[in-house]
């Protein structure tokens, strides 16, 4: 992946085509026209894919309404991309390029009905930017498909570190956290088995910190309403399109890059399927924490007064231990490395649970000399030393 990133870099933008060649190209053909770079649109596809080949699941979906060609559409489809529509236009020329199903992505804003019914005839997936259009399809199709998808807006505005790179809240389309939330009940009562969440926050971000930030977002976002409402996720459409540097002074993004920073933040939040929230970091005066001799922290990994929660400290133990082994190693900058059960087992020490080893540094009996070799310890970084007292009888 690192290799791929410095190949990337080290390209330079240069015209697919020489002047000399349009020169020709203009004796044979009127102007105005657009020419496009096959090869470069192929190969641009393959890195996309690259990149996000740690998601089996992943798949491109081409916006038709930014070049409704059909010979493009085609090219991206032989490459293994979908097509989003937005119109019953872009609906048809998808289907006349074998596109159909859910290969088809249907986002739309104030639909009328007979575009509903053509998405719904051609089985894509439909995806609703208002909580009214729920009962609208429902009473245009008789019923919902079983695979859906809704738009969120969260409102105010979309920041990476201390820049804002757009206005969600300016924006008419989307549904509010408190719609989202009462769609996919309405839907899951109403027949719909796999849900989706789509969002789009911003547009032609230049920055590779845009998509690992806004899907932190959205599979937090995930975890919330599988617990609250009991809805099976089964994608999540980041959406947007990644950036085109038009300025001299700006770099292109590096679809790599981009690929890993939303694979390190999938496999933060999403990988263990332990699907809790995060309620972030909190400190109190507890007792345990702040008597000890050594650092700690008090985990709260789930709540069992909860059902869903309660699920899920009996059934998901192991992945919960591993989340908690990765976070320390996160902490403590050491990378986490899982060994299987089964390889290596011969350098696994046996653990004997009925047993406990204590390290033992020196005995005193005057306070003053355990004291020093204390400090002893810890001047040479063993920073969990301390002192047990002992009373002979």
């Amino acid at each position: 992946m690192k290799k791929k990133t410095e190949e990337r870099k080290n390209m330079s933008k240069k015209p697919f085509v020489t002047k000399e060649q349009i020169e020709k190209i203009v004796e044979n053909f009127p102007t105005p026209f657009h020419i496009y770079d096959e090869k470069g649109i192929r190969e641009n596809a393959k890195a996309l894919k690259e990149a996000f080949s740690w998601n089996k699941g992943f798949k491109e979906y081409f916006a038709v309404k930014a070049t409704p060609n059909p010979y493009l559409i085609d090219i991206l489809r032989e490459v293994g991309c979908g097509c989003d529509c937005s119109s019953l236009t872009e609906l048809m020329l998808s289907e006349a390029m074998g596109v159909c199903g859910e290969d088809i992505m249907f986002s739309s804003n104030e639909t009328p009905a007979a575009e509903y019914e053509y998405a719904y005839k051609l089985g894509a997936i439909i995806n609703l930017d208002d909580i009214t259009h729920i009962e609208f399809l429902e009473n245009i199709v008789g019923k919902l498909p079983e695979t859906m998808s809704c738009r969120y807006n969260p409102g105010g505005v979309f920041k990476i570190s201390n820049s804002i790179m757009d206005n969600p809240g300016d924006a008419k389309y989307g549904m509010t956290t408190e719609q989202l939330f009462d769609a996919y009940r309405i839907m899951k009562e109403k027949g719909v088995k796999n849900f989706g969440i789509h969002s789009f926050l911003a547009s032609n971000t230049v920055t590779n910190d845009y998509y690992p930030t806004l899907a932190r977002q959205l599979f937090e976002l995930a975890v919330e309403l599988k617990e609250k409402t009991g809805a099976n996720i089964t994608f999540i459409n980041l959406s947007g399109g990644v950036g085109v540097p038009y300025k001299p002074e700006q770099s292109g993004n590096d679809i790599y890059a981009i690929g890993e920073g939303v694979r390190k933040v999938y496999e933060e939040v999403l990988k263990t399927k332990c699907y809790t929230k995060n309620r972030g970091t909190k400190t109190a005066n507890f007792y345990v924490i702040k008597y000890t001799n050594m650092r700690a922290c008090l985990i709260e990994l789930a709540f069992i007064d909860n059902i869903e929660d309660s699920k899920i400290l009996l059934q998901k133990q192991d992945e919960l231990a591993e989340a908690i082994a990765k976070g320390i190693c996160k902490y403590l900058g050491v990378e986490y490395k899982f060994i299987e059960d089964n390889d290596n087992t011969e350098d696994i020490p046996v653990i004997d649970e009925s047993t406990f080893y204590r390290v033992v540094c020196g005995s005193f009996n005057n306070r003053v000399y355990a004291e020093e070799r204390l400090e002893q310890l810890r001047e040479l970084g063993i920073e969990d030393s301390f002192i047990a007292i002992y009373n002979k009888e």
